[in-house]
């Protein structure tokens, strides 16, 4: 059987940035405009080819993006793979409260792969961040990803995980229960005690 590698992906951002349409829209492939925010986390899972054919299993933890929840998001990013780092393209400010995000990151699970997306761009008339600066900020945080998004449209959405399923650099934690795994050969583990 062929191997499966899990990548815990987080994704993060402020409030109302569209990290809970993204998710939506990679793996269910629909979007609604309603979204509540999230309080807390949501779970996402959903699968895209390796280039070596290897099925990238992503397990996608959306956490919430008010303030009041922003200390618990280090919580969620213990053995992740991949963070994906959400902004509104019409709100500079949620690019700049992204340094948040790169410094717990960097502190709690430095071998994680960063993406910066930038969301909202089916928003062209009120944009106020340009694709250089979301692009100059990926190279300041020493990120090689950068992508402009719309959930509403679905624009680059697919790309997205596409992209992050090509990447060379992922770290796989192997010693770390479910993020590296055999799908194939995995043992009953209702027949073992404890």
């Amino acid at each position: 059987m062929s191997q499966t590698k899990v990548a815990k992906t987080v994704i993060v951002g402020d409030a109302g940035v569209g990290k809970t349409c993204l998710a939506k829209r990679a793996f269910t492939k629909n979007f609604d405009p309603h979204t509540e925010p999230t309080m807390g986390s949501e779970f996402f899972e959903g699968t895209r080819k390796m280039k070596d054919g290897t099925t990238l299993k992503f397990e996608i933890w959306d956490t919430a993006g008010q303030e009041v929840y922003r200390a618990l998001a280090p919580v969620f990013f213990k053995n992740a793979t991949i963070a994906i780092l959400v902004f509104d393209v019409t709100k500079p400010k949620t690019l700049e409260a992204l340094d948040y995000y790169v410094d717990a990151l960097n502190t709690h699970t430095p071998n994680c792969f960063i993406a910066i997306v930038g969301n909202k761009i089916d928003l062209e008339n009120d944009r106020q961040v340009t694709f250089q600066q979301g692009n100059d900020y990926a190279e300041k945080i020493k990120s090689t990803f950068y992508v402009e998004t719309s959930a509403t449209r679905g624009d680059n959405v697919d790309q997205l995980f596409n992209m992050l399923a090509q990447v060379d650099s992922l770290k796989f934690a192997e010693t770390a229960p479910g993020v590296v795994s055999d799908i194939g050969n995995k043992e009953d583990s209702s027949k073992k005690c404890c």
